[in-house]
């Protein structure tokens, strides 16, 4: 059975959880944190 990969936290962002938080950058978690909108803009080839 394959795994399953997670997502960053970040609703707008399509890059993969990293194995040591809940967010691909820090871009993402400060977004969370910030109440800014659910656009991605962490600038990693996944959501460009």
């Amino acid at each position: 059975m394959a795994e399953k990969k997670e997502q960053c936290a970040h609703p707008g962002c399509k890059c993969p959880r990293p194995s040591t938080g809940d967010y691909c950058s820090d871009y993402c978690a400060n977004a969370q944190q910030g109440g800014m909108d659910n656009e991605c803009r962490c600038e990693h080839p996944e959501c460009e």
